[in-house]
């Protein structure tokens, strides 16, 4: 990458190990902090929380969830945490979560990535239960759900703003090697 840098400007997208390198990301710990006032402004202080910690291996992921949990500690009944030692497939996932929310009470139920919240969304389907979700996702599913009212909020970082920022900036000759 730093042979080629030296003729063509380098942007990563949502990938931040590189300090040396532009990158353009969203705040995730605003991100996951904002979902958090949303159930604390939306719920009542004794609501139960399960926070679904999948793909804990990405950053954002990570950053999201600790902004939601600085956001909601102190502040509601219960959290728990909903997590396997390994992220698997989609049908793997939707079953972990099913089996999750048959076997514990919850009021409202938080997903931080796309194939959580698709899975999630299975989930409830395929049990035919209704549940008050609080999401971070830019699928088609999680924004059908939107106007649904399957998700209660949804938080969208804007992939195209991003791409655009990119694409801007490698454009602009000053940045070239």
């Amino acid at each position: 990458v730093d042979s080629i840098n030296t003729k063509i400007p380098v942007v990563f997208i949502e990938f931040t190990e590189n300090s040396s390198k532009t990158c353009i990301a969203p705040d995730d710990y605003a991100i996951g902090y904002e979902l958090g006032q949303s159930i604390t402004e939306n719920e009542s202080d004794i609501v139960t929380v399960a926070i679904i910690s999948e793909n804990t291996d990405r950053d954002s992921v990570v950053l999201r969830e600790k902004g939601l949990r600085d956001a909601i500690e102190g502040k509601v009944g219960k959290i728990i945490n909903w997590s396997k030692k390994e992220s698997g497939t989609n049908a793997t996932t939707r079953v972990f979560i099913q089996r999750a929310i048959v076997s514990t009470a919850t009021d409202v139920i938080v997903t931080f990535d796309n194939t959580t919240t698709d899975s999630l969304l299975d989930a409830l389907e395929n049990l035919n239960k209704n549940s008050k979700v609080y999401a971070v996702s830019t699928s088609d599913k999680a924004v059908y759900n939107v106007y649904n009212k399957e998700i209660r909020v949804l938080e969208y970082p804007n992939e195209f703003s991003m791409g655009y920022l990119s694409a801007m900036y490698a454009l602009d000759n000053k940045n070239a090697g």
